[in-house]
């Protein structure tokens, strides 16, 4: 199955504060906290998007068209925690929400939905049906897995230690380094494969 649509409706936020960053490097002035708190988001980011998971609590939308033949749906950015609804466009273009006894789901690492009794739906719409979902590890970053903690730190710390001034006096992470093997092992232990089954 593909995903037509795929969409964050809502972020999770940062799981280390800058007053944790700025203990694991070391720093006590206040001059630097926006900069560390933009690296924050960008490591956050990166361990998203290495990982495929969602760390803190967030909203996601996906729409799809064409029905899996074992009927089973496998939610991305996992650990998924609930399915708000699962609803689909019927043969007038009317969207419809499919009853939730229709449905069952699976929740965690392995979070899918499985239909069992489908609705005829529109035929053309190539986002005919869709489904609304949240995942995360949970609303505080003591919730997310140390190691990803760990990799973020390092990954904040690394990019705060190769920061480059420009012209202009202001700073960014060098573009052309690569991210510390150290950052990408711990992460790859959390990575979810593109195919499941």
């Amino acid at each position: 199955m593909e995903w037509v649509s795929l969409s964050q409706v809502s972020a999770g936020g940062d799981p280390i504060s800058v007053a944790d960053l700025k203990e694991f490097l070391n720093y006590e002035d206040t001059d630097k906290d926006s900069l560390i708190s933009a690296l924050s988001s960008s490591a956050r980011a990166y361990a998203e998007k290495r990982t495929r998971r969602a760390l803190l609590t967030q909203t996601w939308t996906g729409s799809f068209r064409e029905i899996p033949c074992n009927s089973e749906i496998w939610l991305p950015r996992p650990r998924i925690v609930s399915v708000e609804s699962v609803k689909y466009y019927d043969s007038d273009n009317a969207e419809q929400t499919l009853a939730t006894s229709k449905y069952h789901v699976v929740t965690g690492d392995g979070g899918r939905v499985r239909i069992t009794e489908w609705p005829s739906a529109h035929s053309t719409r190539p986002d005919s049906h869709q489904i609304n979902w949240t995942s995360g590890y949970g609303a505080s970053g003591s919730d997310v897995p140390e190691d990803i903690i760990v990799a973020m730190k390092m990954l904040v710390n690394f990019w705060f230690e190769e920061r480059i001034g420009d012209t202009r006096g202001a700073t960014f992470a060098g573009k052309d380094v690569e991210i510390p093997t150290p950052v990408r092992v711990l992460l790859d232990q959390y990575k979810v494969p593109i195919e499941r089954t």
